[in-house]
């Protein structure tokens, strides 16, 4: 929780130091942060499924190495769609972390003891929230920009050998119990927030002509009216 909220906030007082890096206006540079946002969103309805399908804890313990992997590729990035595409990969990383994080907890804590996990649970990513400007600022005064994402490697290797530790294995799958993701929901989504969020990030940028920019919002409008006016599935009695 903590590394998911640092990196979501980390970046907006080191754009200056990154955009003198890797010759990007400082505008643009606001991609980095929005397209880690976007991966969250996207990627969080899918994070239940995968670990029903594969494991919860075989899961976290993916989620958390993509994220760190992620990070050792935006501290090598070397121009700003490099940066923004690795940012993508590092939000399908924490998009899943968190969620299965927390179902990890609902499933080992006892009834009795989960207000006290959850607050354990949450504290952090407040946390972080409130550390990441001044982790950014702090790092590009005193080290290369870069460092923002490569402090992450050691608390995500430390991350995956404790759950490996502590979380008990995954229970075999039952056989013949099969799940299927809405994967018509998860398209719709994706596209809703991908229109509606690209074009607020492109307008009055000058990096897209404003009729892709209305392109843009108009697919996204059109498919958040798909999925809030999708029918609930129905279900055998």
């Amino acid at each position: 929780m903590f590394l998911q909220n640092v990196d979501g906030s980390v970046l907006g007082t080191a754009l200056p130091a990154i955009a003198q890096s890797l010759h990007a206006d400082v505008l643009h540079l606001n991609l980095a942060i929005t397209s880690y946002l976007l991966s969250l969103v996207l990627f969080l309805p899918a994070s239940a499924w995968l670990a029903d399908r594969f494991g919860a804890r075989r899961i976290f313990c993916a989620a958390v190495l993509v994220f760190t992997a992620a990070s050792v590729l935006c501290g090598a990035a070397t121009s700003l769609g490099q940066l923004v595409a690795f940012r993508l990969l590092q939000g399908v990383g924490g998009a899943m972390m968190v969620p299965v994080g927390r179902l990890i907890l609902l499933q080992t804590v006892p009834a009795e003891q989960m207000v006290l996990a959850m607050v354990w649970f949450t504290v952090p990513g407040g946390i972080g929230r409130l550390l990441g400007p001044l982790l950014g600022g702090s790092i590009v005064t005193v080290a290369s920009w870069r460092w923002i994402f490569l402090v992450n490697i050691p608390f995500g290797l430390a991350s995956v050998l404790m759950a490996l530790r502590v979380i008990d294995p995954d229970p075999p799958r039952a056989e013949g119990v099969t799940s299927a993701p809405d994967a018509v929901g998860l398209v719709l989504l994706a596209a809703a927030l991908a229109g509606l969020l690209g074009a607020l990030e492109m307008a009055g940028k000058g990096m897209l002509p404003w009729p892709a920019v209305v392109a843009l919002a108009a697919v996204g409008s059109v498919r958040s009216g798909c999925t809030c006016g999708a029918a609930p599935p129905r279900t055998s009695p």
